[in-house]
């Protein structure tokens, strides 16, 4: 085991241990968050679609594929928020082999608006080719832009773990101008490298990014005027 996992497996063994449902939060809106999206353990019958589809996923995908695809439990948790907030406009920044973008599409009221912008032919493969989400196929820097254009700005934005600073950079770069009032962006990668942290870090202080919760392997970042500026970390 390298220095790298052991230390992640000992921050998410102490958070487990101090930062879990909902403790010395005293936001109503952070603990309703955390106790009944979070940490809400119901079986959803979309669960099972999603596990089906990323079992495919992984018995087609090579290994690096494998290796890159995004957790079960990450993937319903992006559910559970759609599901909970059910935004009318939402921005997927790359997909994790369609497994990611089905957990949009269960989750979403019928009327939502989908837009997922990913470059990578093979990741495209495993979108569903009848689903309801418009599909780009160009870069970030120019594709970001031209959907929030001709759409009302996203109120939920997933951003799939990248292994590169620079892929992040230009994601952030392209949202921040269209963050409102009431976006929640949902973000995989975070610890990743410290140079990564850092360009998360950055986000969290756009002014209107209220309350930011590093969660190690996710970080969530909600915008709204009622909340107070805050930063949690909490186990997942």
């Amino acid at each position: 085991m390298s220095i790298i996992s052991v230390k992640k497996y000992c921050v998410k063994g102490y958070r487990r241990i101090s930062h879990r449902k909902g403790h010395g939060v005293h936001s109503p809106f952070v603990y309703t968050l955390i106790t009944r999206v979070i940490e809400e353990d119901a079986a959803y019958y979309a669960y099972d679609e999603i596990k089906r589809k990323r079992d495919a996923v992984k018995f087609s995908a090579d290994a690096k594929g494998r290796h890159q695809l995004i957790p079960f439990k990450n993937a319903t948790l992006l559910f559970r928020i759609i599901n909970r907030f059910k935004p009318l406009s939402i921005l997927e920044c790359g997909t994790s082999f369609g497994v990611s973008t089905m957990a949009i599409e269960l989750a979403a009221p019928p009327e939502a608006r989908i837009t997922t912008v990913e470059a990578d032919a093979q990741r495209r493969a495993y979108l569903p080719v009848h689903g309801r989400t418009d599909i780009r196929c160009g870069g970030y820097a120019e594709e970001i832009p031209a959907s929030c254009q001709s759409a009302p700005p996203p109120g939920f934005i997933y951003v799939r773990e990248h292994s590169d600073a620079e892929e992040y950079r230009k994601i952030f770069a392209a949202i921040e101008p269209y963050v409102s009032d009431n976006t929640f962006i949902m973000a995989e990668g975070m610890h990743k490298t410290g140079e990564i942290y850092n360009l998360f870090c950055r986000l969290a202080r756009n002014d209107k990014i209220k309350v930011f919760m590093d969660m190690y392997d996710i970080a969530l970042f909600i915008a709204s005027p009622k909340l107070n500026k805050e930063r949690y970390k909490e186990s997942f």
